[in-house]
């Protein structure tokens, strides 16, 4: 079954499914009553009618699995499985796919319907959560002595915890600038997508959050807070800003190739971004998946560990065999990527 966000017949192999799940866990573990997690994970998943099955079955999974399951949950799982509709979206799916999503719904009806497990206790998750504020300035020396500035353009919140959208400011200084100069310093721009760059360009920007408990943070990766100034118009316009960490970021800044490295990845975005064009790729298609490449395809310099292998080799192919035969590789593995997920766009 090729549908995406869903990777296999499980009750758990679904994203809206994993999602119920890890946040039910995480209001067991902030200490919230049972009554209180359920009605708070209803509240926030149960929105769209295509997934209210997945979620009153993982709802009910879990509970189980905790010795927590609540009987008007019980009762509602039970129905979708009985009357067919937990099955529904697979009648079309291949007869080996419906089997075993057959075969998932009536091991759980079996364990919803069968002795209780005892109530298990649920630790509380880690989560990442800024001390940082919305136009705090953070200041960093760089390794070649000269000071960079960061402007907190916002801090998003999620139930996953919170973190900073960090924006770089124009300009290298001796020493940290005040306040009332840095107000009025535009910010660092990277250039746009291809056919809308502008003289300004994009502003550079970064969603940063450690990606453990004990990843160093801002104030051990060299940063320091150099005062606040107030919000920007279009800040609450928040434009897509790459994922970092604070270790990631400050070898960023400290790497002298950036804006040569920036400069490779939009020349690398707009190639891939004609070539689809040309083949009859709709424009705003070819766009997005041009930005898939630009994320892919990375300079070895920017050394983004978390971007694991793939990342790693295409940036040693990037430097070692040049932009077209890189291109022609992400190509390959964004079209590769994308085929369980129903792919924008392939070639006819």
């Amino acid at each position: 079954m090729t549908v995406m966000g869903i990777w296999g017949a499980g009750v758990f192999s679904d994203d809206v499914a994993e999602d119920v799940r890890d946040a039910y866990r995480q209001a067991l573990g902030d200490g919230v009553p049972d009554d209180e997690a359920t009605t708070q994970v209803l509240a926030e998943l149960l929105q769209s009618p295509e997934d209210a099955p997945v979620v009153w079955l993982a709802l009910a999974a879990t509970q189980c699995t905790l010795g927590r399951l609540d009987q008007q949950v019980k009762a509602k799982a039970l129905a979708l499985i009985d009357d067919g509709t937990a099955v529904e979206p697979w009648l079309q799916a291949k007869p080996a796919e419906l089997r075993a999503r057959r075969a998932s719904l009536e091991r759980l009806r079996t364990k919803l319907l069968g002795p209780q497990p005892d109530r298990k206790p649920v630790r509380r998750v880690w989560r990442p959560d800024t001390d940082l504020l919305a136009g705090d300035l953070l200041a960093r020396r760089c390794h070649d002595g000269s000071i960079r500035v960061l402007r907190v353009v916002a801090i998003e919140a999620t139930r996953n915890g919170t973190w900073p959208v960090l924006e770089l400011l124009e300009g290298q200084w001796p020493e940290i600038p005040p306040p009332e100069v840095l107000s009025a310093t535009a910010a660092a721009s990277t250039p746009g997508v291809s056919g809308s760059a502008t003289t300004a360009g994009r502003p550079r920007r970064w969603t940063v959050s450690p990606n453990h408990r004990g990843e160093p943070s801002w104030g051990r990766t060299g940063f320091v807070r150099a005062g606040s100034i107030e919000p920007r118009t279009g800040d609450a316009i928040q434009r897509r800003a790459p994922d970092s960490t604070w270790p990631m970021l400050a070898e960023e800044l400290d790497h002298p190739a950036t804006d040569k490295a920036l400069a490779e990845q939009q020349r690398l975005q707009e190639i891939y971004a004609h070539r689809l064009v040309e083949a009859g790729c709709p424009n705003q298609v070819a766009a997005t998946l041009a930005l898939d490449v630009r994320l892919v395809v990375r300079n070895e310099f920017f050394r983004l560990q978390d971007l694991g292998s793939t990342g790693t080799v295409m940036g040693q192919y990037t430097t070692d065999r040049g932009t077209e035969q890189a291109v022609d590789l992400a190509e390959a593995l964004i079209l590769r990527n994308r085929a369980q997920d129903q792919p924008l766009w392939s070639p006819a």
